[in-house]
């Protein structure tokens, strides 16, 4: 079973009033179109414009987002870099930076995990799903 599915199969155990029931248990259809919303998530870059007149609010999201999920205080916080403390027992850290452009601003997210680097990989592309867009689709997936 791959780990995809092993979080699907987590988050139906979770949160069953999600997903529809028939006689033969979920409907297949609904679990597929999760796991294909996953691995789309998953694949959101880490490095990516925004327009310059957009830049400001994406930038809060990115405050907001660190300042909930982040299992690190905020070490650095100007206009153009928000940073955690480095990773110590597992948590979560972050680093986002902000380039200004002539018309938009390049983000750039990291995270780091001392000892959950695929989670943190998944972490750093929710943020950056987030930034872009103001959406958390599966909040149950990021790792603090």
């Amino acid at each position: 079973m791959s780990k995809e599915d092993k979080m699907l199969l987590e988050d139906v155990n979770r949160n069953p009033t999600k997903y529809r029931k028939s006689d033969k248990g979920y409907d297949e259809i609904q679990l597929e179109k999760k796991r294909e919303a996953v691995a789309s998530l998953l694949r959101t870059p880490l490095e990516f414009g925004v327009p310059k007149d957009e830049s400001n609010a994406a930038w809060g999201r990115a405050q907001s987002f660190v300042g909930k999920y982040s299992g690190m205080k905020l070490q650095v916080a100007t206009d153009f870099v928000l940073q955690t403390y480095n990773s110590i027992e597992g948590r979560a850290a972050y680093q986002v930076v902000r380039s200004p452009g002539v018309d938009k601003d390049i983000f750039t997210v990291n995270c780091s995990n001392t000892i959950f680097y695929k989670e943190a990989d998944a972490n750093a592309r929710i943020l950056a799903h987030f930034i872009q867009t103001g959406e958390i689709p599966f909040p149950e997936l990021i790792t603090r």
